[in-house]
Parts: C-alpha cells; structure tokens; sequence
C-alpha cells in the first residue's frame, strides 16, 4: 500500500527564523562598527556578548527539535517532511508491525533491481506518537522516482514512487510471513 501525503508549511517558520538570525548577525556587526569607531564605549560589549549567548542557545533549542514527518500528531499518518530540501526532493515512510522492528529496509533505485546492493537503507525502529506506539523506517530526503524497497535477509519487497514534494508510504504493518508486493 502507498500513499503520498501533501508537503505543509514549514517554510514559513524557517524563513523567519532565518531573518531573525540574519538581523542579529547584522545588528552585532552594527555594534561592533559603531565600538571600532569610538561612538560605544567597550562596556557595552559585555551586554552584546550576552545577548548573542542567548538568542544563541535559543536558536539552537529550536534547530533540535526532530522533523515534522516524525512528530505526527497520533493520527496513523506521517506529517508533512519539513526537512526535504527543496521542490526535487520527496520522503519515504516505511510502517511495520513489532516484529519487524530492528530489521534493516534497503531501498534500490528503479522497478528492476539487478543488483545485490542497495543504494539507501533505513532501520525499522519503535517511535511513541501521541501515546501510539509504532514501528517504521523513514527515508527523510530521496530524490523524485521509482524505488524498490525491500526487508534485509526477506524476500518482503514493494515497489514505491516517490515524487517531489511528499511523503510516500509503504504499510508493512500486517505482513505476516515472507511475501512480495
């Protein structure tokens, strides 16, 4: 089963947090000419450089936070891939059930996949959402295209396209066996 799940704003809350650290950069650069020219006694520096300590630590708080495709709100579905760069890119969620957990899903470019090797792998781990505990794999950034997914050491395959923008999905949760889709 695939689905593709539209890309939300995000970009907003990163083009502003982008501004704000640009017009600290230059405000500081503004104190630091005004101090080499004489008009701001040093003593000011000691206020500037706790200034930048802080919005320093705050900037920083925000950058740690895990991306919106991993956070989603209990729903059953993955949220909007905040952190896919661009309008090229696109996101795999892989979902299975526990007893997949810790195996390893490798991702091979196209629907003809000749070769042993895998050009992408992502671990199957247990992530608690709202309460909900699940288990999945997330391939964050891929480019647009078709991809065969499938279980290390399993003959479990799905073939999968992802397109700019979105979040495909493979649903593993309810494979028993060893199967190919």
């Amino acid at each position: 089963m695939q689905k593709n799940l539209p890309l939300r704003g995000g970009r907003k809350r990163g083009l502003a947090l982008l501004t704000v650290a640009v017009l600290v950069v230059l405000g500081g650069i503004a104190l630091w000419v005004l101090s080499a020219k004489n008009i701001l006694p040093e003593s000011w520096w000691t206020a500037v450089g706790a200034t930048f300590t802080v919005v320093g630590v705050i900037l920083a708080s925000v950058q740690v936070q895990p991306p919106a495709f991993l956070r989603s709100e209990g729903t059953g579905q993955a949220s909007s891939p905040t952190s896919v760069s661009g309008r090229r890119k696109g996101a795999l969620v892989v979902r299975a059930g526990k007893q997949l957990c810790g195996s390893t899903v490798e991702l091979c470019g196209g629907f003809e996949v000749t070769s042993q090797r895998a050009d992408f792998a992502a671990n199957i781990v247990e992530r608690t959402t709202g309460g909900v505990v699940e288990y999945v794999g997330v391939f964050p950034s891929l480019e647009s295209g078709n991809y065969t997914a499938r279980l290390d050491g399993n003959d479990l395959a799905a073939r999968v396209t992802v397109s700019s923008g979105r979040t495909a999905e493979i649903d593993w949760r309810h494979v028993h066996g060893t199967t190919n889709h």
